[in-house]
């Protein structure tokens, strides 16, 4: 089930969460292990109680525009702050859980926040020693159970935020002060200078993220029956994409961490995984290496399946990358593939036929049996773990995650039921509608129509950053009067129009020297 689309011209992104949440307000938000036992919330339920908490804000003088900061582990607790913040109209500037009390009153400084939600009360107390600070406690602790004055939690929020009549009016009134193209969040991401404590500040406007949000959603089918699991924290921007694109699509989120993810994939079977490379590195050693007490012979030939798949996936890459080069001389192209490929599936077909008999089902089972689907990004990809879990019949939905365009600026898609062999493998797939791409290489020459041509990548987008806080030097040399956003990522195109991204290195060094 879609949502109904609107015209979002002029629309917050306080005011289009509310309204997605009214629209799904019946179906699961998300999931969440409590000690030791399932806790849910329904997206009716999360908007309810993040209206009250929205509130109580406002009790404590929130104004639109604010900026507050969000400090906490991914949980129902978070997601509730984040969305009473946007309703307020306020921005949010979310970063780790860290207990360096120092680091982040220079993050507070940097952001200029007024208010502060953290979820360990010792570090509470240290911030709550700035006099210009409202210091909030991210728990449903009781009042009368702080050791410091100073400090309120969720309940004294939402307590006050029932108290006041018209609530949703008054915030209705908070967004439409903000209707233009102000900020709506700041993404946080890793300084660009060794050893600086600060992270850099990312600004986007309500607009940005909704478009960005919108294209990338309409790549892939999610009904309501699908739970997403994330291992990418709710502060990381990527984190925040998964939690508004189960909103987008109906779905549900359940996020977890890299320390639980083996476990809750197996417990939780999700049907759609968001994560890292490393999260998929991490079960492909489990599955290559074996469990304790597992015999040798089972995992030698568990290996040896996993040889027969790389090499059967190899044939099928092959002859789909022959498809696009030949098409202009097929007696060729049928001639090599008959002589090259035919004796080789001749060969490994019935070994792979009887591994998947025997291999096929414990591999998905380790993932829950539900898994169908996986969006990674971050780190590029090995081709060793692409091949595995093709094998494993579980396409890999590559990703260009860059805060700078919003969530996402490329994304692998299967355009039809059946075609994961088409995915190219190696790649991040392609470009998103309204993001265009510039590939300029090392002598300043365009190379963007020339396959295979290296070269820096440029993006121009309707969903581009606003710029960098406080950084005016580093947004000028980063966007320019065009709209074309320098992101200091190498790649190039293959033949099938998808962008292959080289290894990263620093992506300041050329602006900090």
């Amino acid at each position: 089930m879609q949502s109904a689309e609107s015209n979002t011209v002029n629309e917050s992104l306080g005011s289009f969460l509310e309204r997605q949440c009214g629209y799904y307000s019946d179906l699961t938000a998300m999931l969440h292990m409590r000690d030791g036992r399932p806790v849910k919330i329904t997206w009716g339920k999360l908007s309810l109680i993040a209206h009250e908490v929205a509130g109580g804000l406002i009790k404590k003088g929130i104004r639109p525009g604010d900026r507050v900061c969000i400090f906490g582990d991914s949980s129902i607790e978070w997601a509730i702050v984040w969305l009473a913040v946007q309703l307020c109209g306020a921005i949010d500037v979310a970063w780790e859980n860290t207990r360096d009390v120092q680091q982040l009153i220079r993050i507070i400084e940097y952001a200029d926040a007024r208010f502060v939600f953290c979820d360990h009360e010792q570090v509470l107390a240290g911030l709550a020693a700035k006099a210009e600070l409202s210091v909030l406690h991210m728990s449903w602790t009781m009042p009368g159970q702080f050791n410091h004055d100073k400090i309120r939690s969720l309940y004294d929020l939402r307590a006050q935020g029932r108290r006041i009549l018209g609530l949703r009016s008054r915030l209705h009134q908070m967004r439409l002060s903000r209707m233009a193209a102000d900020p709506a969040c700041v993404f946080l991401k890793q300084s660009p200078a060794e050893g600086d404590s600060i992270p850099l500040g990312i600004v986007h406007s309500s607009h940005s993220l909704i478009r960005n949000l919108r294209d990338y959603a309409m790549t892939m089918t999610v009904a309501e029956s699908d739970l997403i699991l994330s291992t990418v924290p709710l502060w990381h921007s990527a984190g925040r994409l998964a939690l508004v694109f189960a909103l987008y699509k109906a779905a549900s989120l359940f996020p977890s961490d890299n320390a639980r993810f083996l476990k809750d994939v197996f417990h939780q079977a999700p049907s759609i995984l968001f994560c890292q490379p490393d999260n998929l590195q991490a079960y492909y050693q489990r599955v290559a290496n074996g469990r304790l007490r597992e015999g040798t012979l089972k995992i030698m030939l568990r290996r040896m399946y996993l040889q027969i798949g790389y090499a059967w996936n190899r044939s099928w890459q092959f002859l789909h990358k022959g498809q696009d080069d030949e098409r202009n001389n097929t007696w060729v192209f049928l001639a090599s593939t008959i002589a090259l490929l035919l004796p080789l599936w001749l060969i490994l077909g019935p070994f792979k036929a009887l591994g998947d008999q025997f291999f096929l089902k414990p591999i998905r089972r380790g993932l829950g049996g539900r898994l169908r689907l996986i969006i990674c990004g971050g780190n590029k990809l090995n081709a060793r773990l692409d091949d595995f879990f093709n094998t494993a019949q579980i396409p890999v939905f590559e990703s260009y995650w860059l805060s700078e365009v919003g969530f996402v600026a490329a994304g692998r898609i299967i355009e039809s039921v059946g075609q994961a062999d088409h995915l190219a493998r190696g790649s991040v797939g392609s470009l998103l509608p309204g993001i265009a791409l510039r590939l300029v290489d090392h002598k300043g020459n365009d190379v963007s129509n020339s396959f295979y041509s290296k070269g820096q990548i440029y993006l121009q987008a309707r969903s581009v950053m606003l710029g960098y806080l406080h950084e005016p030097r580093l947004t000028a040399e980063t966007l320019d009067e065009n709209g074309w956003l320098k992101t200091r990522d190498r790649g190039y195109l293959i033949s099938t129009g998808d962008l292959v991204l080289l290894p990263r290195q620093s992506r300041f060094k050329s602006v900090l020297d």
